[in-house]
Parts: C-alpha cells; structure tokens; sequence
C-alpha cells in the first residue's frame, strides 16, 4: 500500500513540474522564482495545509490501512478455525443423538414386548380365575 502512495507522490511531482516548465515559460525571470518558491514551500509542512502534509497524511492512513488489513486477515483466520471446531462438536453431537436415538429403539422395543407380556399374563388370570370360579 505504501508503494502505491510512493508510486502516485512521484507522478505528482512530475505532473507538477511539467506544469511548472510549461507556466515558467510565459513568466518572467523574476516573476518565474517567486512563483517556483512558492511552489517549492508546497513541499516543506506548514502546519497541515502544504502538498507534503497532504502525502504525509496519505502514507499515515495507507498504513492504518495495512494495519486494519493484517488484523481482519488474524480475524478471519481465528474465525476460520472456531467455525471448523464447532463443526467438529456439532457433528460429535449429532453422533450421541443418534446413539441415544438407536438406545431408545432398543428400549421401546424391550418396553413393547414386556407390555405384551403382562398383558399376557393379565390374560391368563384373568382367564384362571374364571375357571376358578
């Protein structure tokens, strides 16, 4: 990020001296160095409001930006890996319920036959005590 604040500070300046060369042509000798000093106090900082403030300012936020960059980047790797342990648990979970699912089965088939059981048994003295009387 920085390179490319590099990249656009060397345009400018060649940008403004092409400008400056085409201008110092229609001015005087005089005239032409008063106007070059005050173009060359553009690039001196003047409390904020100079040209080289402004590229200060610009490399100040492009490595804010990097810094912003190289943090969401950890944030996203952290989340990567959270995401793939709840993952891991989720399907762990699954696993149990379906073990659990599997044990109750067994268990409601124990419970169906015990009830034919009793109910067979209920028959039987039922029956035995209609013989008995």
């Amino acid at each position: 990020m920085t390179e490319a604040v590099v990249v656009v500070v060397n345009f400018i300046q060649l940008l403004f001296v092409a400008l400056v060369l085409r201008h110092f042509k229609k001015l005087r000798v005089k005239e032409a160095f008063e106007e070059l000093h005050a173009m060359a106090a553009q690039f001196r900082t003047d409390s904020g409001s100079s040209l080289r403030d402004v590229v200060n300012r610009l490399e100040h936020a492009a490595e804010n930006n990097r810094v912003a960059a190289e943090d969401m980047k950890i944030n996203v790797r952290d989340l990567k890996a959270l995401a793939g342990q709840t993952q891991v648990e989720l399907e762990s979970l699954l696993r149990m319920a379906e073990a659990q699912k599997t044990e109750y089965r067994s268990v409601a088939s124990d419970l169906a036959v015990a009830q034919e059981a009793v109910e067979g048994v209920a028959s039987d003295l039922a029956e035995s005590r209609k013989d008995d009387e």
